[in-house]
């Protein structure tokens, strides 16, 4: 599966279509998550496997004054189902691309190799370790540097693992930089 990860702070805003051209490289499958406020109980929300760019724009723009984890996903047939975000806890949620080489992780045939990195790090995850400098060389070293991954937590912020191979862009971390013409008219 190939993609494209953003983390959208809370305070910042990308251009609709700078999200088209996203999911036009990409456009099998999105999904996003963002955190709910119900009161003062706060909650981390997935929405995800959107086949078309309305119908996920749709959802995307209700959600108002909150960070955002979004994957824009390019799937194998059989992968179909396996669009991110994945919740680790109930406080942190996961987005990833790139291929983990089969040494580095269990091989699980009818899962995707986020979903196997999933089960392995919940094995490990203690909230406790959340941007912690000895976890995200752990991480990283796991991943290679072929990969990146996003875990935000239930306050928004987040954890970028491999950060230097992706892009500032209004404010927001992309793992991959969409159409330089689209992105040029919008900086």
């Amino acid at each position: 599966m190939s993609s494209i990860l953003v983390y959208q702070p809370i305070n910042a805003t990308i251009p609709v279509e700078i999200l088209k051209k996203c999911f036009e490289s990409f456009n099998d499958s999105i999904g996003f998550a963002y955190i709910h406020f119900k009161g003062k109980k706060k909650q981390i929300k997935i929405h995800k496997n959107f086949k078309s760019f309305e119908n996920f724009y749709k959802y995307y723009s209700l959600v108002k004054k909150s960070a955002r984890l979004i994957h824009f996903a390019q799937q194998s047939e059989e992968l179909k189902n396996y669009c991110g975000p994945f919740k680790i806890d109930e406080n942190h949620v996961l987005i990833h691309t790139g291929h983990i080489w089969e040494k580095n992780i269990l091989e699980i045939k009818d899962q995707s190799q986020t979903v196997n990195f999933l089960k392995l790090l919940k094995r490990i995850w203690n909230p406790v370790l959340f941007n912690d400098e000895n976890l995200t060389w752990l991480i990283e070293e796991a991943l290679s540097y072929s990969n990146m991954a996003v875990i935000m937590n239930i306050n928004g912020e987040a954890q970028i693992f491999n950060k230097n191979k992706g892009f500032d862009l209004h404010g927001c971390w992309v793992s991959v930089m969409p159409s330089p013409a689209i992105v040029n008219n919008y900086n």
